[in-house]
């Protein structure tokens, strides 16, 4: 069995520091040299300080993108910094134990530099490690906050070394020289390292913006901390061409002319109409203007003696690059919170143009109610409201068809006027609301007699008045079929007459009415109807009861309750019986109107009634619906034993009777049918 190689890719990276590829290691170590040289190239005379410290940036740079990667990857690179510094001043003629201590001070700049901003970033994020884009980013004013920050603080680590040996080794100042060495250091993180994180910045904000886009279907989209330039094109040029050739005439042309106060506002212009990046690139060129300018002995600073010399100028490029790019960031970050702004606007736009599209067009009727000027009233107009109270704000189509009336006419229509009223027990939905309630529902009915179920909400906006939200629900064909489904299970289906159920139900709230003993029962049996369905079929005995009830009816009281309790039993509810006798005269009409030949189709059919009847004036108290029911049922037994065609009082002997008339007869030629 053999073994295949191991992928070589997996060992160089886990043998550089940090997991890094050799290639960007290299890179790092190419930098690092190519600033110690060109720091040392600008060394003033007589000195060994340099008029500018790149290498002050480039550490700092190399320890921020090492120091995500962990602290065993942000030493190897520290030390791996130090040791290209020292290495790289060696060659160029430093004393060993110069390039030593360079080496050591630049290594301690960017270790203490790097941990310093990302302490500052964390506290900005409430605890969290920022992300690595986070680490290398400059699109706040807080981001160059923290820039200076570090940058002083790795300054100040770093004058612990390097000017210290000087002081020691060389006998040189030891406060002027580490005030030039934490000058130069701080001008030259803030300015290169500055402009670097900016351009960084500004790289993946395209790129953001590119895949905002793509998603987006191609449109001009971009992330909220992208850069949002005023200037075009050609005035960015113009700009940056025009205030580089200002400081060339000023710190190159011109000698020993006090006038550098004449490019600061030339490169606050340029940063108030460009990005961040660009005032960075700006405050890079410039520096390096001021820088050359200085050593070549012209510009303003040329009247001063060598050390006083580097201080000012360093202190003008640290202040002139602070400043332009703390300006541009500023409105930077003006300009992304107006678009923001704009955005959310246009998104509230939005959202409200779809909520008045769905407001407008919702099949269910729907307004808004102002409670802004009174408490709602539903008074009468006795009460001299005069309709004040609370308002319709705005309504929409199905509202006003509820209510019969153009939606448009109802904004500013008080709410007492609207053609509808409130039915039913409990408080009206609007009355409940606007006295405090959450939620309330009622029912409403119009002039036209269409009725609606009210839901009324109360909306209370944090920085706004209260206000009432009503939806209608025409439930007109509902309670239409309500009424039709509960008349048809309490009445017969046969003869339109209330049922058992009803007219026990009836007689039970007329005797628990205190005092109510003027109540009477009459209970209604036919004679002979079985004959009608053996002899005529089952549609002639259902013709006949249908007849029957109409006689039933027309017999009786306008406020008697006749009802059908099964076959062909019948009963009579009556009120206000004055005495049983008249109560036995109800039965004897309806004995009477039932003695009549039934014509129908097939013939005319001679049947009758007997009528038992119980009028709770002869009961005990508190006899129920039950029991006077049973006793009328009982009396028309009687009536039938005792020979039909007749009415019986409970517990009453013989009454007169009324008789069947002789010349009673049905219509000439209709065969008769005796049962």
């Amino acid at each position: 069995m053999t073994s295949t190689p191991a992928d070589p890719a997996p060992v160089a990276a886990a043998s550089c520091p940090g997991g890094w590829d050799a290639a960007a290691l290299v890179g790092w170590c190419a930098l690092v040299a190519l600033a110690v040289a060109v720091g040392r190239s600008t060394r003033v005379e007589g000195t060994e300080l340099s008029l500018v410290g790149p290498v002050a940036a480039v550490t700092f740079l190399a320890c921020l993108a090492a120091r995500h990667r962990g602290a065993v990857a942000l030493g190897g690179v520290t030390l791996l910094v130090g040791g290209i510094s020292a290495a790289t001043n060696l060659v160029l003629g430093a004393a060993p134990a110069l390039a030593l201590a360079f080496g050591a001070a630049h290594a301690v700049h960017g270790l203490v530099a790097a941990v310093v901003h990302e302490a500052l970033r964390r506290g900005r994020t409430g605890g969290a490690p920022p992300g690595p884009a986070d680490r290398r980013a400059l699109h706040e004013p807080a981001d160059l906050t923290a820039l200076v920050a570090s940058a002083l603080a790795g300054s100040a680590a770093s004058a612990l070394v390097g000017p210290v040996y000087l002081a020691a080794a060389d006998g040189a100042p030891l406060l002027s020289t580490a005030g030039e060495w934490v000058l130069r250091n701080v001008a030259s993180t803030v300015v290169l390292a500055g402009a670097v994180l900016a351009l960084g910045d500004r790289r993946r904000a395209r790129r953001a913006a590119r895949r905002a886009a793509g998603r987006a279907g191609g449109g001009s989209g971009g992330r909220p901390g992208a850069p949002l330039p005023r200037a075009g094109r050609a005035e960015l040029v113009l700009l940056q061409v025009g205030a580089w050739s200002v400081y060339a005439l000023v710190y190159v042309v011109l000698a020993e002319v006090p006038v550098s106060y004449a490019t600061l506002p030339l490169s606050l212009l340029l940063a108030l109409r460009s990005s961040p990046a660009h005032a960075a690139v700006h405050s890079v060129v410039a520096g390096v203007v001021v820088v050359l300018g200085t050593l070549a002995g012209h510009g303003p600073f040329a009247m001063l003696e060598p050390g006083l010399r580097v201080v000012v100028a360093q202190g003008f490029v640290v202040v002139a690059a602070s400043a332009a790019m703390a300006l541009a960031l500023y409105r930077c970050q003006r300009d992304e919170l107006l678009d923001g702004l704009a955005r959310a606007q246009a998104a509230a736009d939005d959202r409200a143009e779809l909520l008045r599209k769905g407001f407008d067009d919702a099949p269910a009727g729907m307004a808004l109610v102002d409670l802004a000027l009174v408490h709602l009233r539903r008074a009468a107009p006795s009460d001299g409201d005069g309709g004040q109270g609370a308002t319709l704000r705005v309504a929409n189509a199905a509202f006003g068809a509820f209510l019969g009336v153009p939606a448009g006419s109802l904004a500013g229509t008080p709410v007492d006027h609207l053609p509808a009223e409130h039915e039913g027990p409990g408080t009206c939905a609007l009355d409940a609301v606007a006295a405090g309630a959450e939620r309330a529902t009622c029912e409403h009915v119009t002039a036209h007699g269409r009725r609606g179920r009210l839901d009324v909400t109360r909306i209370t906006p944090r920085h706004s008045r209260p206000y009432l939200l009503v939806s209608v629900e025409d439930v007109t064909a509902q309670r239409r079929l309500e009424a039709a489904l509960r008349h048809r299970a309490d009445h017969d289906e046969l003869t339109g007459l209330p049922g058992r159920e009803v007219l026990t139900a009836r007689l039970r709230r007329a005797l628990e009415r205190e005092g109510s003993r003027d109540v009477g029962v009459l209970f209604v049996d036919l004679d002979g109807f079985k004959a009608v369905n053996d002899t005529a079929g089952h549609a002639a005995g259902d013709a006949l009861l249908r007849v029957v009830a109409t006689r039933l009816a027309a017999a009786v009281r306008p406020d008697d309750v006749v009802a059908r309790f099964g076959g062909d039993e019948f009963a009579v509810l009556c009120h206000d019986v004055a005495s049983p006798a008249a109560l036995v005269a109800v039965g004897a009409r309806v004995v009477r109107a039932l003695e009549e030949p039934v014509v129908l189709e097939g013939g005319a059919h001679l049947v009758g009634a007997s009528v038992g009847a119980c009028a709770t004036a002869g009961t005990a108290p508190g006899t129920g619906a039950e029991e006077v029911l049973r006793r009328a049922d009982a009396a028309m037994y009687e009536a039938k034993r005792a020979g039909r065609g007749r009415v019986r009082l409970d517990g009453a002997q013989d009454l007169p009777q009324p008789r069947r008339s002789a010349e009673v007869r049905p219509p000439e030629g209709t065969p008769t049918i005796r049962t």
